[in-house]
């Protein structure tokens, strides 16, 4: 039947014209007879639901009974299964219709014509529905799909019930499994129904050194773990815990994850398991730890060893001081980042640089001078001179080679030079103009761009250029890649060259501005590009491939983007423009971790030291402000496991408990862990200090 007649009989079972209203769907009625075919059914179903109790209802639901092709019996029962009306139901009953497909509404129509025995005789695919069934509004139905249930002939289909128990717990689904005594074949996964079923004895007997119920732990789905977690805590056996942590806990507190620790804290309490309990402190993440040593005070429980007794006392007066700290989030405890110092220098600071390895920046100056000045002891080491003009840009390579480049605002030539302990100062070679950007690879090659609109990479050790290639613009900045394989300029666009051969792979537009300054993701696949407007342009890349464009943009606005810094371990990144705002966020998601607003007006570079622990904000206002990065990784430290933690953190817990601008809880939660990691590891080798910012404010000389 063609559309249009078919928009013009619907037009006529819908009319409610007086007299001849009635004739017309009746009409429409016969005529939709004269063929089977689905629409034409569901127009028909649709009639009798809308005409109850009159001429034109029965004379479609006359048609309906006579209904023999499947698809349109199809569409009667679905049309019947969305809105349960009387009259279809009563049609289904009396057909004895079931439909064919899907599953879900063939055991409906089965449970509603009657065909019982059907269903008893089903197969794995009748076991879902039927179970969905059993919670139907319609009392009778659900009674019909409870007792099949009970009486389900097939093993694949008692199986699928079983896996309906372990996998969601549906209330009808265990009933019914329990009183028919229903049983997984799998004897790993029969250890499972029972032991989620509470039939502890049989799960005693079958799984008695807990090497099956094992073994489905470790490749459980995360839910059946939670879920398996929960029925331990709830039973409180200590017998259990094998399941979790194999023949001997102790091996496996490192791998342990948040869930398993809450439930063998949980269990050894319980128990009462006092010594268990205490050596499990030196293992667990922070907050049981704590939450152990809590419970033991107020147990008045204490170790039998007197050196332990001095320690446990301390740590519980730890936990003492801060009871109303317990329920905090260790993470709100701890700002992103510590101001520790602030310097100035006459002139203007153009660039600054972390060497390697030692507290020592290296700050090029307006006025033709470079100073190596040591930031933990806040002493000058060195003053370089012999420039010809402003320095504009300094970078230290891996080993401790430090490249520095001039500026000028009169259009002449300007220099790059190499600096070593051991060398001096050495001329590498020159730039029609200004060097506007400067990065240093990680061999003995650096690189450099320049406003006479070329880009040069050069042999330190040689003391010459190696490759050069000339553009239309000149960068303002560049970024060199982590693998060192490529860099991006950045100018007007963006774009990407391969190292060492200067090929340039991506040319194209960055954003709406002129793109400042920019970072590539540790994987670098992706690239973020900040840009003068403020805002921070995403470009993905389509491995293997260039970067998506047209681009996305991060959330927020920001003023004059100065600075974007990744940092890989930590999985953050550090955003600042140009008013002293300086943002931290995760790498992943970009949700924010804080902010932090730096001294000093107007913010002109930023940079972060290679093991990500210190962090320099220049200003246009001749000073810097050193700040510590560590209380970055205080969350992360204090929520992984004691037991995976190295003796070399144990120095930096130690020098940032002390730092006065954390907190009283802030420091009590990292003196608690530098306790814990002592006593683990008093039988290591002495550790030096960690390094650290001398706190204060300092004049740095060039004289």
């Amino acid at each position: 039947m063609s559309p249009i007649r078919l928009i013009g009989l619907t037009a006529l079972l819908r009319n409610r014209l007086p007299l001849i209203g009635g004739w017309l769907r009746r009409y429409a009625v016969s005529i939709l007879a004269e063929e089977e075919s689905p629409l034409n059914a569901r127009l028909l179903a649709e009639t009798v639901v809308l005409n109850p109790n009159s001429r034109t209802g029965n004379a479609a639901a006359a048609v309906l009974s006579r209904l023999t092709h499947p698809a349109a019996i199809d569409a009667v029962c679905e049309m019947w299964a969305g809105m349960r009306h009387p009259a279809l139901a009563v049609l289904i009953a009396n057909q004895g219709w079931v439909a064919t497909k899907p599953p879900d509404l063939k055991v409906l129509t089965a449970l509603q014509a009657g065909h019982l025995a059907e269903l008893v005789e089903g197969r794995a695919e009748v076991v879902r529905p039927l179970v969905q069934a059993a919670a139907d509004t319609d009392p009778k139905m659900a009674a019909q799909a409870k007792q099949i249930l009970r009486q389900l002939r097939y093993p694949a289909a008692q199986e699928a019930l079983c896996r309906l128990v372990i996998e969601q717990d549906l209330p009808p689904a265990r009933e019914a499994a329990l009183e028919a005594g229903y049983l997984p074949q799998e004897p790993a996964q029969r250890a499972l129904f029972f032991f989620l079923t509470d039939q502890w004895a049989r799960y005693d007997s079958l799984d008695f050194d807990r090497r099956l119920l094992r073994t489905v732990y470790q490749s459980a789905a995360p839910a059946l773990r939670q879920r398996l977690l929960e029925r331990m805590r709830q039973a409180g056996r200590t017998e259990f815990l094998p399941i979790i942590t194999g023949s001997d806990y102790r091996t496996r507190l490192a791998e342990m994850e948040a869930g398993e620790f809450d439930l063998l804290a949980h269990t050894l309490t319980l128990n009462r398991e006092w010594p268990e309990l205490w050596a499990l402190t030196f293992e667990a993440p922070f907050r049981w730890s704590r939450q152990i040593i809590k419970t033991l005070a107020g147990e008045q429980w204490r170790p039998a060893q007197s050196a332990e007794q001095m320690l446990f006392d301390h740590l519980a007066a730890l936990v003492q001081t801060d009871s109303q700290e317990n329920g905090v989030d260790v993470a709100r405890l701890f700002p992103p980042a510590l101001l520790q110092a602030q310097a100035r220098a006459p002139g203007r600071i153009n660039d600054v640089a972390f060497a390697p390895g030692r507290p020592v920046l290296a700050l090029g100056t307006g006025q033709g001078k470079v100073v190596l000045w040591n930031f933990q002891q806040a002493v000058r080491e060195h003053v370089l001179t012999g420039f010809d003009h402003s320095v504009g840009s300094v970078a230290f390579n891996p080993h401790n080679v430090l490249f520095c480049a001039e500026r000028t605002t009169s259009g002449s030539t300007c220099a790059l030079y190499r600096w070593d302990d051991e060398h001096g100062l050495q001329r590498l070679g020159q730039h029609n103009d200004s060097i506007t950007a400067l990065a240093a690879l990680s061999d003995s090659h650096a690189l450099s761009a320049g406003r006479d609109q070329r880009v040069s990479l050069w042999d330190a050790a040689a003391r010459r250029e190696v490759k050069q290639r000339n553009f239309s613009f000149w960068a303002r900045a560049l970024r060199v890649s982590p693998s060192g394989q490529e860099v991006v300029l950045l100018h007007e666009g963006v774009d990407l060259l391969a190292l060492p051969e200067l090929r340039v792979t991506e040319r194209g537009p960055g954003g709406t501005s002129v793109a400042r300054c920019a970072a590539f993701s540790p994987d670098e696949q992706t690239l973020l590009v900040g840009q003068f407007n403020g805002e921070v342009i995403i470009l993905q890349r389509q491995s293997p491939g260039p970067f998506k464009r047209p681009r996305e943009s991060w959330p927020g606005r920001y003023g004059r983007l100065v600075g974007l810094e990744m940092l890989p371990m930590q999985e953050v990144i550090i955003c600042a423009d140009a008013g002293g705002r300086l943002e931290f966020k995760r790498l992943n998601d970009y949700d924010d971790l804080g902010q932090v607003q730096s001294p000093g007006g107007q913010l002109t570079s930023l940079h972060v030291s290679a093991d990500e622990a210190f962090m320099v904000v220049g200003s246009a206002q001749a000073a810097l402000s050193l700040w510590d990065l560590r209380p970055l990784a205080a969350p992360r430290l204090l929520a992984r496991p004691f037991g995976q933690a190295s003796p070399a953190q144990i120095s930096i817990l130690h020098t940032l408990s002390r730092l006065p601008q954390l907190s009283p809880p802030a420091r009590r939660a990292l003196e608690f862990a530098e306790c814990i990691l002592q006593h683990r590891f008093r039988h290591a080798i002495e550790l030096d200090d960690a390094p650290q910012i001398k706190i204060g404010e300092f004049d740095i000389e060039l004289e």
